[in-house]
């Protein structure tokens, strides 16, 4: 049985509302509707998958500051899907989507505060 693709499984995400998307090395990739863990795989993660998988998210200056530290947090788009913010965690080799809804409600932009 063939892996469910990234890019897929970020579709699956947005399509039936979910919040958060997992990868664990021996496990499958799961995501979590309103509240409740579900596969969206029977296939396990091998070792070295979601590193390739975490490698091919991140721009070459981040894969290289991941090198030194135990974990990176950046956001990426995809057209059609929205944004989702992406932690990437070596220690336990995990990797987790959350999906930012579209349009972002203007009340809930940060404001700069002036200095004083």
């Amino acid at each position: 049985m063939v892996q469910v693709a990234f890019e897929d499984c970020l579709k699956i995400l947005v399509e039936e509302e979910g919040s958060d998307l997992y990868y664990s090395t021996g496990a499958p990739p799961s995501a979590k509707f309103f509240g409740t863990l579900r596969k969206l795989s029977d296939v396990r993660m091998a070792p070295g998958e979601i590193e390739e998988l975490a490698n091919n998210i991140m721009e070459p200056a981040q894969q290289e500051q991941f090198r030194h530290s135990p974990e990176m947090n950046l956001a990426i788009s995809r057209s059609g899907l929205g944004r989702f913010r992406v932690n990437i965690f070596s220690c336990v080799t995990a990797c987790v989507q959350r999906a930012l809804p579209l349009p972002i409600d203007s009340s809930c932009v940060l404001q700069e505060v002036p200095a004083h």
